[in-house]
């Protein structure tokens, strides 16, 4: 005679027809398998919908902290490459538009639109333009002073003048010659992180012009 038990597990027990040897079957059918398992998959969408936009945060900042550092790097070599051209040619009008015009042709790592000025100065002990004493940059040009602005990427003077033949050239009393470079950093995520303005300089001490030497130390 045949039968079947279902227990609380979903085991069933059958038996085979009477003359026959009783067959016993075992079949674990859990109940609570399907339920489980949408548990574990909606569990795992919480887990993805709080995990994944940290995840995403986290590598954009550092694609932008990467960015940044190649234009801090760009900027400073580029007001390096200026003032040594500036250094170079104490006694050639046309120093100042040089140094600025080095700028671009330097190669910033930034587009050409996002430099904004370029000033070539006349610099204290500090680095700076101005008397001595001077610790910042004033918001205009003071005296030996030229300030560029970029237009179509060529350089501009706007304001200021320093004629070369107020250039001192002369071995141990030499002018100073300062670049700043300043330009903005616009970042990939644009909305998430604003625009930085960034600003370096570079400082070198004009090359003594030899056939000034007598001049200078009379």
């Amino acid at each position: 005679m045949g039968g079947s038990i279902l227990g609380d597990w979903g085991w069933v027990v059958a038996r085979g027809r009477r003359g026959s040897l009783p067959v016993n079957c075992y079949h674990p059918t859990p109940l609570h398998k399907s339920s489980r398992t949408h548990h574990e998959a909606g569990a795992a969408a919480v887990e993805a919908a709080i995990v994944l936009p940290l995840l995403v945060v986290l590598l954009l900042g550092i694609v932008e902290v990467g960015m940044l550092l190649r234009a801090d790097v760009g900027l400073t070599s580029a007001a390096r490459s200026a003032a040594r051209v500036a250094s170079a040619e104490p006694r050639i009008e046309s120093f100042a538009t040089d140094a600025a015009t080095a700028v671009v042709q330097s190669g910033t790592g930034m587009s050409q639109a996002d430099l904004q000025e370029v000033w070539v100065y006349r610099a204290n002990s500090a680095g700076y333009p101005g008397p001595e004493g001077a610790t910042s940059f004033p918001a205009e040009c003071p005296q030996a002073c030229v300030r560029f602005q970029f237009q179509d990427g060529v350089p501009v003077p706007v304001a200021g003048q320093w004629p070369a033949t107020d250039v001192q050239a002369c071995v141990g009393n030499a002018d100073a010659v300062g670049v700043r470079v300043v330009a903005t950093h616009r970042p990939v995520s644009a909305g998430i992180i604003g625009e930085t303005n960034m600003s370096r300089r570079a400082v070198m001490t004009f090359e003594p012009v030899v056939a000034e030497v007598q001049q200078c130390s009379a």
